[in-house]
């Protein structure tokens, strides 16, 4: 999923009318909407056929019920377990505030941080001030050296790449060691709405986000429009030089590896040896490149500008990543422009908010509490049964491959012996006893946590990785609801809150845990072999192990994938972006396709097994599972504005296209040409 969100065991009321489910009187989120968590029947509306609307048949029932809830574009299954976990978390950090830890506890340090947040009287009077600090060096930008220093320094406490600058990252051709990356900074916009004149109208909302948020860090109304107009013009010159999603999953395209005298030469104004030196690593022979041309228009850009002009655009930078820090006065500009871009989507509870914050620099303090609370060693056991089956199913396939070379046959497998699964949490935390949490100082926490974890990494620089497990927020902290993997490392993650229902039920049958976890597990084996990870051999390293004739049977394959998805309308004239999404529609079909197999095998060795259960054979079961699990209710404005330029397909699109490309979906729905669930044989996808 990579994606890439925990359902605790409510147990939800039901009881049948006629045929129907007995919603609650007033249904929400909460409880489903009076609908089981998990798989189940009660959802799905058997007026339709199967092999006219699958999706429709799968969940037609919930869709009708669902409500997509004011502070969201969307309701779905993974939204729900993120509501159900954050419950959790919220429980976590009640308690750890009322603990009274000992100072450098995950109980103190959770405790102390969510108390700090939610004194928002408190932080509206301090606003912008709190940034003092961080403003004052900014305010020190006088020339191209003091440039690479303060936006060096701000990204150590901003936790992300600043203007553009060095960080640390495993080197792309040798995994095991750190290579020193000069990369430009993630913009705030995605880059086709810098670019596209349909998006003229975010733009203006955006030009007056930035200049409320100057205002309200002291600027006059006249100088902050006239310093929103010069940022949304350098943010827009970088946009057009950056790549494109598509061009993003592959490497080759992204990274540049050259040595620091070369791309001295390149980009004069980019003070190289400054940003080392405020990073603390001694200056390398060779450095790589993240988007060459984007970093090489920052050094345009920098030579055109005044330092006063690249100081409002530090403090731009500076104010947008601190926004949640700052108060309700900034949140509520952030939110004005967020409703222009997504609908009136009302913004989350005070504690909700704070945990969001807390996850990106404290993950896993928070997480090691989590766990102690509610996660089972017994689903950890199982999944783990569940990866050893669909890794072995996979290698089955891979040994028994008759289109691969045999080098590229042997290499496969080789990688996928390699590949390291981790399910739940690290075996060794990491050890944030040395961070200053306060309870009264909430921007400080987020400035001293992320310059804790900067710290490691350069400590480590110059020595062999010891790599931290479960440590991206939003991909693999063992609180996030995905499952993800790393081409870098060869690894799978797969978070402790990840295994609930409707991904994994102790109390299901094997068909649908099957159509559900497992199937995500297979997903994720695939990424390995998808698009972009069949650019990377077994050590995490960029390297193309595949022979011409091997990978242009692969294109040819995957081009199946990429027309069958350009040609899906989500909404009237909107298509989805087939090429973007390549690499996660791939995993769903390996996904489903190594899951379904383990199912035929073990039905093979226990006929009994066969049995339908209310009146649906395993088969059935497990196709509904997984298109359960993606059921979707969104906004016009979430696939428009978000999920066009997501390399994840939309929900309604996932519940249908994997199964179309598994003979034994058809003959489990009695599915035959001409009918719209029905994809004929010479589009469909041969690969794993």
């Amino acid at each position: 999923m990579n994606h890439r969100q925990v359902i605790p065991g409510l147990l939800v009321t039901l009881c049948l009318n006629l045929g129907m489910p007995a919603v609650a009187q007033q249904p929400d989120i909460t409880n489903n909407y009076g609908f089981p968590f998990g798989f189940s029947l009660l959802k799905t509306d058997s007026s339709v056929p199967p092999a006219q609307n699958f999706s429709r048949y799968s969940s037609g029932r919930w869709w009708d019920a669902a409500r997509i809830p004011d502070e969201w574009p969307l309701v779905n299954a993974i939204q729900i377990m993120v509501k159900q976990r954050d419950q959790e978390l919220l429980q976590v950090a009640r308690t750890a505030a009322r603990a009274g830890a000992a100072k450098g506890t995950p109980q103190q340090q959770v405790g102390d941080f969510f108390s700090s947040g939610l004194d928002q009287e408190r932080l509206r009077t301090v606003g912008a001030r709190a940034l003092e600090a961080e403003l004052s060096k900014v305010a020190s930008v006088k020339d191209d050296a003091s440039l690479a220093r303060v936006s060096t320094w701000l990204a150590q406490g901003m936790g992300v790449t600043c203007f553009s600058g060095p960080h640390l990252a495993p080197d792309p051709q040798s995994s095991q060691r750190y290579a020193v990356f000069i990369a430009d900074a993630a913009l705030p916009l995605r880059r086709e709405n810098y670019l596209d004149a349909k998006d003229e109208p975010l733009r203006q909302a955006y030009l007056k986000k930035i200049a409320a948020m100057l205002e309200l860090s002291g600027s006059s109304p006249e100088a902050a429009r006239s310093a929103a107009q010069r940022i949304l013009a350098m943010e827009t010159r970088v946009a057009a030089r950056k790549l494109t999603g598509a061009e993003l999953r592959d490497p080759a395209k992204q990274f540049r590896r050259m040595s620091l005298e070369e791309l001295r030469r390149l980009v004069p104004r980019l003070d190289l040896e400054a940003s080392l030196t405020e990073l603390g690593v001694p200056l390398p022979k060779e450095v790589v490149v993240d988007q060459l041309e984007a970093v090489v228009e920052r050094n345009r850009i920098v030579a055109e500008s005044t330092p006063e002009q690249l100081q409002e655009f530090l403090r731009w930078e500076l104010l947008n990543a601190a926004t949640h820090y700052l108060g309700p006065d900034f949140i509520k500009v952030h939110s004005d422009f967020r409703n222009v871009m997504l609908g009136p989507i009302q913004d989350p509870p005070l504690e909700s908010r704070v945990l969001e914050d807390m996850r990106k620099v404290l993950g896993h303090p928070l997480s090691q509490l989590y766990v102690r609370a509610y996660f089972s060693d017994a689903s950890r056991k199982d999944a783990k049964h569940l990866v050893d089956l669909v890794r072995a199913e996979f290698r089955r396939r891979l040994v028994a491959n008759t289109w691969l070379s045999q080098p590229t046959r042997e290499y496969a497998v080789k990688k996928l012996d390699a590949m390291k699964v981790y399910v739940g949490y690290p075996d060794h935390w990491i050890d944030y006893s040395s961070v200053d949490i306060r309870p009264d100082d909430y921007v400080g926490n987020f400035f001293r946590a992320n310059r804790f974890l900067a710290g490691r990494q350069v400590r480590g620089y110059g020595h062999p990785i010891v790599e931290d497990l479960f440590i991206k927020p939003g991909e693999s902290l063992p609180i996030d609801i995905n499952a993800s993997y790393t081409p870098e490392s060869n690894k799978i993650e797969i978070p402790a809150a990840f295994l609930r229902p409707p991904v994994y039920d102790p109390k299901g049958d094997l068909a649908t845990n099957l159509g559900a976890l497992a199937a995500v597990i297979g997903h994720e084996f695939t990424h390995g072999f998808d698009s972009q990870g069949r650019k990377y051999d077994a050590d995490g390293n960029i390297r193309d192990w595949w022979t011409p004739q091997d990978a242009a049977h692969f294109e040819a394959e995957n081009k199946k994938l990429v027309e069958q998805a350009s040609a899906y309308q989500i909404l009237p004239g909107l298509h989805l972006n087939g090429d973007l999404e390549s690499g996660e529609n791939l995993a769903d079909v390996g996904g489903v396709t190594m899951a379904f197999a383990v199912l035929q095998d073990y039905l093979e060795k226990n006929p009994q097994a066969r049995a339908p259960i209310d009146g649906l054979t395993p088969e059935q079961r497990f196709f509904l599972a997984w298109s359960q699990l993606w059921a979707e209710k969104a906004k016009d404005t979430w696939y428009t504005e978000i999920l066009i330029g997501n390399e994840h397909a939309p929900g309604p699109y996932r519940q249908l296209a994997p199964h179309q490309h598994v003979g034994g979906f058809y003959k489990a729905y009695k599915i035959g040409p001409g009918d719209p669930a029905w994809l004929p044989e010479d589009r469909r996808v041969h690969l794993w």
